[in-house]
């Protein structure tokens, strides 16, 4: 989950990249390693505190996850996540993740929205609780 800023200079790949290294710690240098794919959804609300307009997107790099990826240092001081929790995307799966893990409101959007492409519907639970 990332916005787009200013930053960007308005372009999709570049807010991805960005995103991708501030909170996974994947560099260009692994996009361009990895067979990269950039997949774009939807623009949502304007998230008020950093003024940025949602994105939802996949990324999927031809990779292993365990090997690669996992302990990169990502760089963004504002985590979204406390630690790295791979989840098939399968309904089931995402639903049990989702019953027992708080997670932002942009984060159920974003994933409600990539599941639906898949012709995955969640059954998502209220997170009122979640400061954003």
């Amino acid at each position: 989950m990332e916005g787009i800023s200013l930053t960007d200079k308005v372009s999709l790949q570049q807010a991805l990249e960005r995103a991708l290294f501030e909170e996974v710690g994947v560099s260009k240098d692994h996009v361009s390693k990895f067979n990269t794919q950039y997949h774009y959804y939807d623009f949502f609300l304007l998230e008020k505190n950093y003024f940025e307009i949602g994105l939802t997107a996949v990324v999927k790099m031809d990779t292993i996850f365990e090997e690669y990826i996992r302990d990169l240092p990502a760089q963004d001081r504002e985590l979204e996540i406390n630690k790295f929790e791979p989840v098939l995307l399968k309904k089931n799966e995402i639903e049990k993740f989702l019953k027992n893990k708080k997670v932002y409101n942009q984060g159920l959007f974003t994933l409600k929205m990539v599941c639906a492409r898949e012709f995955i519907f969640i059954n998502i639970k209220n997170n009122r609780d979640i400061p954003y």
